[in-house]
């Protein structure tokens, strides 16, 4: 009835070569033909023939080798999942494609936590920071990083910015209102030209606040005294003339803010500056001197509210053009050092004293030598406020 062996099986247990014939019988074959009813096809006809299936429509357990899903690897044999050994599987949330909730301690150079993030208003800074600390400043709105190589905060600003030459401050000095004052004795001929003086103020509108003067009570001589409320006066008296000169200025100062005030010198006319804005241009038709002597500040009569300096410096030349290298935009003080010019003096009011002592030095980067802002009279550095 077949006209080829069928192979015989080395054991009922073994596995058969693809070779091997499979006997198919469709009808009974009662009358023993000679072409017979029996058909036959191999173990390789049946597995060619063998329709593919994804494991994904299987029900039960199916069990593959890693070759058998090509491209996994040893990732075939892992769950899906968050716990440990599992392949992560991303999360559809709302549309969009996101990882799913995992522990991230184990990743190098991510922060995974800012939950113990602190923060400050900009009036209360950690005194003393150690490098890398990060706080939040909540009144401006920036996260601050500490550089202890260079003793200073670098501000973040809260739309990703950077002004990268800004400056923080540990100290500022403090005048209490009893007739204390500072000065340093500039070279004579260090304001008697082109010049330019820049200093931050912080105080209450009491009249009869003098916040900078050269050459007090002599003549020729000129100061800067807040006289009315919120008024500047930029007053100043000369040889030949009928006393002193008072020029008002409408100057925009807030009360207890710190604010950034500069004069600026060129020829006969003295530019006014505050909070970075030319508010007021004066022509000195008497030509005064401003020969220097005494560079003061502070002078308060009694009774006046206290008051702080801080940042105070001195260029031989006009550096209105040069605001923006002095001054933020965030009404921040900047490094003076990388300025176009250098400042002739630059008294930072302790950050170059660590904060003691009544002798503040001219800073290193300055160019006029060894000149010191002496507080006088109860004068003091402060660590509470600070521009």
């Amino acid at each position: 009835m077949a006209n080829k062996r069928i192979s015989s099986l080395g054991s009922l247990g073994g596995t058969p070569a693809v070779g091997d014939i499979i006997p198919i019988t469709d009808i009974s074959d009662t009358a023993g033909s000679a072409q017979g009813t029996t058909k036959k096809v191999t173990v390789a006809n049946l597995v060619a023939a063998a329709p593919v299936q994804s494991v994904a429509g299987r029900t039960g357990t199916v069990t593959l080798s890693n070759t058998d899903i090509g491209g996994l690897g040893t990732a075939a044999t892992f769950n899906v999942g968050t716990a440990a050994t599992n392949v992560v599987q991303l999360e559809d949330v709302s549309g969009t494609v996101k990882l799913p909730s995992v522990d991230g301690s184990q990743l190098t150079n991510i922060a995974t936590s800012f939950s113990n993030l602190q923060t400050y208003a900009s009036s209360g800074r950690p005194a003393s920071p150690s490098n890398g600390d990060i706080y939040y400043e909540t009144d401006t709105h920036r996260l601050l990083v500490y550089n202890s190589s260079l003793g200073e905060w670098r501000y973040y600003s809260s739309d990703g910015s950077i002004d990268v030459n800004e400056i923080s401050n540990l100290y500022s000095s403090k005048y209490d209102g009893a007739n204390d004052f500072a000065e340093a004795a500039i070279a004579s001929n260090s304001m008697s030209g082109d010049f330019t003086l820049s200093f931050w103020f912080y105080g209450a509108s009491t009249s009869l606040h003098t916040m900078m003067e050269v050459n007090y009570s002599s003549n020729p001589g000129w100061g800067l005294i807040r006289k009315t409320s919120n008024t500047l006066h930029l007053y100043h008296y000369f040889s030949g003339g009928s006393g002193w000169v008072y020029n008002g200025i409408a100057s925009g100062i807030s009360d207890n803010t710190w604010t950034h005030i500069m004069l600026a010198r060129t020829g006969s006319s003295l530019k006014t500056y505050v909070g970075g804005s030319l508010i007021n241009t004066s022509t000195l038709s008497n030509n005064i001197s401003f020969s220097g002597a005494n560079l003061e500040s502070g002078v308060t009569y009694p009774g006046s509210a206290i008051n702080y300096l801080d940042e105070i410096a001195v260029w031989s030349s006009d550096q209105s053009g040069n605001i923006g290298q002095i001054r933020s935009a965030a009404n921040k003080p900047k490094n003076l050092d990388v300025m176009t010019t250098n400042p002739l003096y630059w008294w930072r009011q302790g950050e170059d004293n660590s904060g003691a002592g009544t002798t503040i030095s001219n800073n290193a980067q300055a160019t006029g030598g060894n000149v010191s802002w002496i507080l006088q009279n109860g004068a003091s550095i402060d660590s509470t406020n600070k521009a």
